[in-house]
This record gives structure tokens, sequence and C-alpha cells, in this order.
């Protein structure tokens, strides 16, 4: 009962915080424009701003319901034999606009030739949340990697998003692996998040036979790992 009071209050924090305001905002955007309250050289950043937030609120409701869906235990993984690089391709595709906008370059060094065996929609949703992340807290003229490396273990790959940005202060190391706490922080250009994404991301990589694992530094990145068997 207490942990389903704890998935309830959670889901209620979400809607209420992180995605009534994000709507709010937009609806005010909408009615500018609506009203030709925007001047004709401001209405391209207008609808830059809409686009974002729409982006933002899609990424959240995702988010919310692949969570609630595992809290309920109706997540089913399916695993299959997958191109890491073509869904890396993918993956990428979604936030070449947001990395152009501040600045950062996203390299992908994962191999094409290279096969594991995953659920596709859960380590995609891996993935993006952590690419996102890596961009909200990288600095203008950053990088983001996204690439592989051996495992240690055998018939298996490191998959790795990597970070030059501001890094995770030891304390709050402590609290994104607290799977009761959602830990959320601003982005460098101010960038809210809901912190669900991370949980989702630990979450779904247990699923897959795999533990997400971190290394970081204040003020001088982070990187996210996980192994994944080879296909």
């Amino acid at each position: 009962m207490q942990e389903s009071n704890h998935v309830k209050n959670k889901i209620l924090s979400i809607i209420a915080h992180d995605i009534r305001t994000p709507f709010s905002s937009l609806e005010s955007l909408l009615f500018a424009l609506d009203n030709e309250m925007i001047r004709p050289e401001d209405s391209k950043l207008m609808f830059e701003k809409i686009r974002q937030n729409a982006k933002n609120l899609s990424g959240s409701l995702n988010n919310l319901l692949s969570w609630s869906l595992s809290q309920m235990n109706m997540i089913s993984t399916i695993k299959e034999r997958l191109n890491l690089n073509d869904l890396v391709v993918s993956v990428t595709g979604l936030y070449t606009d947001t990395a152009i906008g501040k600045k950062i370059t996203l390299l992908n060094q994962t191999d094409e030739t290279l096969f594991v065996s995953a659920d596709q929609n859960q380590l995609r949703l891996i993935l993006r949340n952590l690419v996102e992340n890596a961009i909200k807290f990288s600095y203008a003229g950053g990088t983001v990697k996204i690439g592989t490396r051996a495992g240690k273990e055998k018939d298996t790959i490191e998959v790795f998003v990597s970070d030059e940005g501001k890094g995770i202060s030891p304390e709050l190391k402590e609290k994104i692996f607290n799977k009761t706490h959602f830990q959320s922080q601003y982005g460098t250009n101010n960038e809210k998040g809901t912190g669900l994404g991370l949980q989702i991301s630990f979450e779904f990589a247990a699923l897959n036979g795999t533990e997400l694992k971190v290394n970081t530094e204040e003020g001088k990145g982070t990187t996210f790992y996980f192994l994944l068997p080879l296909s």
C-alpha cells in the first residue's frame, strides 16, 4: 500500500508541476500568436519556443506513461537482435535541433556492423533519456558522445553516453540512485526536468539484464554506461 501511494503521489506531482506548467506556457504562446500580439520579426523565435515546448511535453508524457506501466508490472520485455547504430542514429536525429540550439556537437561513435540483444522500445527510451540529459547539462561548444567499447564480460559490449558538462556532485550522485526519490536539477540553460527519465533508464536497463552505471566529476562531465550482450 505504501509503495502504491508513492507511485500515485509521484504521478500527481509530475502532472501538477512538470506537465501543467509547460501546457500553460504553450497555451499563452498560442494565444499571443492567434491574437497577433507577436511582431512578424519575432514569429520565428516564437514558433521555435512552441515546438520545443511541445517536444518537452511529449517526452515527459512518454516517460510518465512508461514509468507508470512499469510500476504496475504491465511492461513486457521482448529481446530481439538490433543494429545498435541504426537505433542511435534515429535517437540522435530527435535531438539535432536542440543540440544545434545549444551549440553542442553530437557524435555517434557506434559500429555500423554491431548487433545487440535487447528490447527495442526500452533501449530506445534509455538512449533518448541519456542523450537528452547529456545535452541538457552540457555547456555551449561541448560534445556529447554516444558510443561503444569492449565489455568486461565475454560476448558483451559497453554502451556509453558521455558529456563535458557540469557533472554530478557526490551528494547528488547518491540521490539519483535512490529508487524512491526522483532528483531533478536545472540544466546549463535553466532547462527543468522531472528526474523521471533517469529513473526509467535504470529500471529498463534492469529489465534487460544489465545495470546503468555512472562516472562523473563535478565541472568535468558525466558518462552513463551499461553492458549489452552481442547478437
